[in-house]
């Protein structure tokens, strides 16, 4: 299906328009209330998103619900991202795990800190994976090593340590590795021998 981006952003400003509303208007705007809420079970329909959600009920009181829906369906289909040099500031979230479909993921020199979280290991279609020139810290975490299509990994310039992991000899598709300026410990896995296509470290 060809995503409709125009449908998501109606959806929300529907749903924006009602949640800043005062409550003692929307009880007097039943029927507005009911066209909104027709409207986004019509957008829900059309996306033929298979989840446990009711569109039978006439109570407005799950927009809430239906629009996260929506929202989360346009989010998994995030092909490529790239936030490199945007300034940003935080920590990266095991809710990462939620973008099935992302392919390139570039958060280059920003201000992320914190740990790799565990659930990027669910970015199995993931080709490219650089976040070099952040504060990340903590271990690259051994769920990494189920990214078997990827091509270029670059977590250099950051505050990991402990022991590179053995799991990172499970990338044969990675042609690309950097770990510089980090402060890790101990030797190099002789796991990434089985890196065959392996251009640059």
């Amino acid at each position: 299906m060809k995503l409709n981006f125009k449908l998501v952003i109606q959806s929300l400003a529907v749903y924006y328009s009602l949640n800043t509303l005062e409550t003692k208007v929307l009880a007097q705007s039943v029927n507005v209330q009911k066209t909104n809420c027709d409207y986004l079970k019509s957008v829900y329909k059309e996306l033929d998103i298979i989840t446990n959600w009711n569109d039978n009920t006439n109570d407005c009181c799950n927009l809430k619900e239906l629009l996260s829906i929506i929202y989360i369906y346009f989010i998994i289909q995030i092909i490529k991202s790239d936030l490199s040099n945007k300034n940003i500031k935080g920590k990266l979230s095991e809710d990462i795990g939620y973008l099935t479909e992302l392919q390139s993921l570039k958060i280059s020199n920003n201000q992320l800190y914190g740990n790799i979280p565990h659930n990027i290991g669910k970015l199995t279609n993931l080709q490219e994976l650089i976040l070099n020139n952040n504060d990340l810290s903590g271990e690259i975490p051994g769920s990494i090593g189920s990214l078997k299509s990827l091509q270029i990994l670059n977590l250099g310039s950051n505050g990991l340590y402990n022991y590179i992991p053995d799991a990172l000899g499970s990338l044969t598709n990675l042609n690309k590795l950097f770990l510089e300026n980090n402060l890790f410990e101990g030797a190099v896995p002789t796991s990434l021998s089985y890196l065959k296509n392996l251009e640059q470290m």
